[in-house]
């Protein structure tokens, strides 16, 4: 389907209304997907619009990526998990994930690693930080 520009994101809102599910929009670039995001507010003020970045280094740099870079793809692929696991507790409202091509070619982790080492606290939880620490020795954290 070839759609004018201008009425791409009416279209995602009118979609997003109707049908309250998850949402990916691909575009071709990290400024491009600012931009959407901006622009995307103003047609769905209260939608949780997230983004799932790019890293700086490119596949083959061995640099560490940036803290927001991981915490935001971090964000979005939790947003995603509460569709996937039992206990985890569903959002309200889907999210709007907007992203760079290059984003989604860059692999965070693999989705059963991430479900895997995917753990929900709740209130009046008792866990030593013994637990804690090795949990996420565990799963693969390092300081």
């Amino acid at each position: 389907m070839n759609l004018r520009k201008s009425a791409r994101l009416a279209i995602l809102a009118s979609l997003y209304r109707q049908y309250n599910q998850p949402i990916l929009l691909i575009t071709d670039r990290a400024d491009h997907a600012l931009t959407l995001a901006e622009e995307l507010h103003l047609w769905l003020p209260d939608a949780p619009i997230q983004s799932f970045p790019e890293p700086t280094p490119l596949f083959y740099e061995e640099a560490a990526w940036g803290e927001t870079t991981r915490r935001e793809r971090l964000a979005a692929l939790t947003a995603l998990a509460s569709y996937h696991i039992p206990e985890y507790p569903r959002v309200l409202k889907a999210p709007i994930i907007i992203t760079p091509a290059r984003a989604l070619m860059t692999r965070t982790l693999p989705r059963r690693d991430f479900l895997k080492a995917t753990h929900t606290l709740h209130r009046g939880y008792s866990l030593s930080i013994e637990n804690i620490i090795r949990f996420c020795v565990s799963a693969g954290y390092e300081g």
